[in-house]
């Protein structure tokens, strides 16, 4: 079997078990299994892009070849962040590879956004090549910003949030890798939509991009400022915003902080919550690699929870339980 056959092959396997809903342990090993074969990953890129060019893609094979990358990625950043120069270079070979193929029109931006998403579950930035091949696909096929329509954004909206069951945290993590690639302008349109939603879950979870880059998070804080006096930033989010505001650098906390002011002009004061209690912090050794791991029991009421952060010295929080 040649590797192109092979790498169809595992797709139509890993493909098999997303419609039935459940992945097997051989879909969990593809990841470890194609990170020892980089070569493997521009095969992954090309297949998708025939996928997509036929008369009837299989969106679920495209799916599976998201999987597929994203499970590769993500052990590639591991090895990447503890000094693997291979590892890097991999990345960055998919990147190119994602970003011509786009160019050329071989990978059509329904395609090219499946396998986009793939970095935003491996926590890897997608880069401006990637953005800017994305932004003249999407323009090239008429796709651009303006012909956007209202309607089909409104269903994918209330499909999002019945997919997550309503929780804002899922939601924002799963719009984001919907997200990865799209141009700021495209981004914030698109964004303008959670916060003017009638359901209150989409627009909590529109304050997660206050954490992202500037040309995001700056007009997406006037938006939600306005928006929070005429009382569409709930009490949740309230609560949200003041946990971010501490984490934030000062010119953002003067953002948030308008936005808090604007939601309690209006009545948006959340509930006094339990004290949380931090019962006992342990934490590791840092390794060869930069990692050290966090761990804290903490009592909020009656309810005892354990929580986890992995940190990586240059990289910051890379993961969290």
């Amino acid at each position: 079997m040649t590797p192109r056959a092979a790498i169809q092959q595992i797709a139509r396997l890993v493909r098999d078990d997303i419609r039935s809903g459940e992945l097997s342990p051989r879909a969990h090993s593809v990841g470890d299994m194609l990170a020892a074969q980089p070569e493997a990953l521009l095969l992954i890129v090309d297949l998708t892009g025939a996928e997509g060019r036929k008369k009837r893609p299989d969106a679920t094979m495209h799916h599976a070849y998201s999987f597929m990358l994203g499970q590769t990625l993500e052990h590639l950043r591991q090895r990447s962040e503890a000094g693997n120069g291979h590892a890097t270079m991999a990345i960055e070979n998919v990147r190119a590879a994602i970003a011509q193929q786009m160019r050329i029109g071989k990978l059509v931006p329904t395609a090219a956004m499946a396998l986009v998403s793939a970095f935003s579950r491996a926590g890897i930035e997608v880069g401006e090549d990637i953005r800017s091949a994305m932004d003249h696909a999407m323009t090239q096929t008429g796709a651009g910003q303006h012909s956007l329509p209202t309607p089909d954004v409104d269903e994918m909206l209330k499909d999002l949030v019945k997919a997550c069951e309503g929780d804002p945290f899922l939601i924002q993590s799963q719009f984001a890798e919907l997200m990865a690639a799209m141009p700021p302008g495209l981004q914030l349109s698109l964004l303008e939509g959670l916060v003017l939603a009638d359901d209150s879950s989409l627009r909590e979870a529109a304050i997660g991009w206050l954490l992202a880059d500037p040309a995001i998070a700056t007009p997406l804080a006037s938006m939600i400022e306005e928006t929070a006096g005429r009382g569409l930033v709930t009490a949740t989010s309230v609560t949200n915003l003041m946990l971010i505001r501490n984490w934030v650098s000062e010119d953002r906390r003067r953002a948030i902080d308008a936005i808090i002011r604007s939601a309690r002009t209006v009545g948006s004061v959340p509930d006094k919550r339990p004290a949380i209690q931090v019962r006992e912090l342990l934490i590791s050794e840092r390794d060869g690699a930069g990692a050290q791991s966090i761990f804290a029991a903490i009592k909020q009421g009656r309810k005892n929870a354990l929580v986890s952060i992995l940190i990586k010295q240059g990289h910051g929080v890379r993961d969290a339980g």
